[in-house]
């Protein structure tokens, strides 16, 4: 019996040992690093970059109902030459009729003073292209503007009309101006071959497209709508404007964007705090710091259609996860820098969530 009470009591002791002091002392479990911080703000910086050589063909419509159209794009050019004048772009820009049916004339360089095309050496671009854009409106009824295009850049590249207009390094930027659908026969070239043709005159998408200033279907009523040539813009890529709109300027500029390589979209890397976005552009402008341009998020009134922008300047769109200018166009080699705290940074792992639900069970 005494050595059983004698074992009982020693267990009774072992376990008891913490309050009475005579456990070995096991030492504590250490503390794992800290990790390091977790980076919650975001610098990004994107530079304005342009195209070093762009040629730009408008192909216009001269039959006898785009005598106004010829004149609203004379009248507005100067929107265009903006972003090309002083830029440091080394630009072609000429015109062609969508009248294919002379076949010494089809795709053969519309004559300006004396000019074929416009380069950064002509002192009057704008008056130039008057002469080039106001065709008259005699042409050919059936209206051939993908064959004219085809003509000029393929066929008579070579002509000494049309010579050193097409250059092998400049990216190429199409235009077609029309209140008809295109009408190139098969014969020439099919719309599909059409495509892959434009398609591989160049090796990047953003070094061609191919814009349409077309009819659109609905608005305009019983007029054949310029389904080939949206078809075209659809596939290429390029800027889509109804004819009968009258804010000529509008399609202008953005055609002057496209042409230009100037852009208005700037991508993220990260996924922001949306109300974190801090956006300005730092321009050289020969002092020993670039300067600042400030812009505040855009504020619109909804209750017109489209919304009409109050104040602010750029937009955020989470489903591109980008940054829009919208009415502001940075410079070639502005700095974009757009600074925002992570999304990611102000949500809880899943892992520590998990551990927060099993603690309160």
């Amino acid at each position: 019996m005494r050595t059983l009470t004698a074992s009982i009591s020693l267990l009774s002791l072992m376990a008891c040992d913490g309050d009475f002091g005579i456990r070995d002392e096991v030492p504590p479990p250490s503390t794992p690093a800290a990790r390091p911080p977790e980076v919650v703000e975001q610098t990004d910086r994107i530079t304005q970059v342009t195209t070093p050589e762009v040629d730009i063909l408008f192909v216009i419509d001269n039959s006898c109902s785009m005598g106004d159209d010829q004149d609203a794009l004379a009248q507005n050019f100067p929107t265009f030459m903006e972003f090309f004048e002083g830029s440091g772009l080394d630009y072609n820009i000429g015109a062609v009729s969508t009248d294919t049916d002379n076949s010494s004339s089809a795709g053969i360089l519309q004559e300006s003073d004396g000019l074929r095309y416009i380069t950064p050496d002509v002192p009057d671009a704008v008056a130039v292209f008057d002469g080039m854009a106001r065709l008259g409106s005699s042409g050919s009824a059936i209206e051939r503007g993908l064959g004219a295009a085809y003509a000029a850049l393929e066929l008579n590249n070579d002509d000494p009309r049309n010579q050193g207009f097409f250059r092998p390094d400049a990216a190429i930027h199409s235009v077609y101006i029309s209140d008809e659908d295109d009408q190139t026969p098969e014969s020439l070239i099919g719309l599909n071959e059409w495509v892959r043709w434009y398609d591989g005159l160049k090796p990047e998408l953003d070094q061609r497209s191919a814009s349409s200033i077309v009819c659109f279907p609905v608005i305009c009523g019983n007029i054949v709508p310029g389904t080939r040539y949206l078809n075209v813009t659809d596939q290429i890529g390029g800027v889509q404007y109804n004819i009968d709109d009258p804010n000529w300027q509008v399609v202008l500029e953005r055609l002057g964007v496209q042409a230009s390589g100037l852009k208005k979209e700037y991508f993220l890397s990260q996924t922001p705090v949306v109300d974190t976005i801090d956006v300005k552009v730092l321009r050289d402008t020969g002092g020993p710091q670039p300067t600042e341009i400030r812009f505040e998020p855009a504020v619109f009134d909804d209750s017109y259609d489209p919304p009409v922008l109050l104040s602010g300047e750029w937009t955020y769109e989470p489903t591109r996860n980008s940054i829009t200018f919208q009415n502001f166009i940075p410079d070639p080699l502005d700095v974009i820098e757009v600074t925002y705290t992570l999304l990611s940074a102000t949500q809880v792992p899943i892992e520590d969530e998990e551990e927060k639900q099993v603690d309160k069970k």
